[in-house]
């Protein structure tokens, strides 16, 4: 049932009009005729076809075709200066990082052959599983902390710069490097609490850990590409 309401006055008799329930029925009991139901067919036909294109197109897979990297965080090294809970601060959120990443895993499968003891095992399963494994090494080259005034009392800042190296595995050869830089700035009132700097801290690894990996992974990626355009050539 349909309602149409006219606009109207107080006062003015004007009352709601509503349009009769059999007129507005009979057209939508009336059967399709059969060129209607052939549009149909075909619009349904066209539709499923293209639905079937989107799951059998290449773009559709690309995500789960991409390469998967391991990245064995071997070790963190702390630079002139940098103290220790800041080195152990970056292993933890690298780590971290690595494992939330959708190209990249941090721990390899625990019936992996040993890449030292069974080199050559351990290559072939990382070739069936279809991830290429890095030993990597990162090195934090500076950090700092400061306190200034702000305009609403003390502000803190935390800057954090970072270099990271990338070796294959089993054997070791230089793959990749890549750099991660970041400063935080927090306005944080009278007094600098710890806890003000654990977050000042945390906020700027991250910054320059996630830099590090997205650079890393396009250098990779790089990589991976020229042999294939060295074969279209040949």
């Amino acid at each position: 049932m349909w309602c149409m309401h006219l606009a109207c006055e107080p006062g003015s008799g004007h009352h709601v009009s509503m349009a009769n329930s059999r007129d507005l029925r009979a057209p939508l009991m009336r059967r399709p005729n059969r060129r209607s139901r052939l549009a149909s067919g075909l619009l349904a036909g066209l539709l499923g076809l293209l639905g079937c294109w989107l799951v059998a197109s290449p773009t559709a897979h690309a995500q789960a075709k991409r390469a998967q990297y391991g990245f064995v965080i071997a070790n963190v090294q702390a630079g002139d200066g940098v103290p220790k809970n800041v080195a152990d601060e970056v292993r933890a959120r690298l780590i971290a990082a690595v494992d939330g990443h959708e190209r990249l895993v941090a721990t390899l499968p625990a019936d992996a052959p040993d890449p030292g003891a069974n080199p050559d095992a351990f290559a072939a399963y990382m070739k069936r599983r279809k991830i290429t494994p890095y030993r990597v090494t990162v090195e934090i080259t500076e950090y700092t902390k400061e306190e200034d005034d702000g305009p609403r009392g003390k502000r803190l800042s935390a800057s954090v710069s970072l270099r990271m190296f990338g070796e294959t595995m089993p054997v070791r050869v230089m793959a990749f490097s890549a750099m991660g830089a970041a400063t935080i700035k927090l306005d944080v009132g009278k007094t600098v609490r710890p806890r003000d700097v654990e977050v000042a801290n945390r906020d700027a690894i991250d910054e320059a850990v996630g830099d590090a990996l997205t650079e890393s992974v396009q250098r990779l990626d790089e990589k991976q590409k020229k042999p294939r355009a060295a074969k279209k050539k040949q």
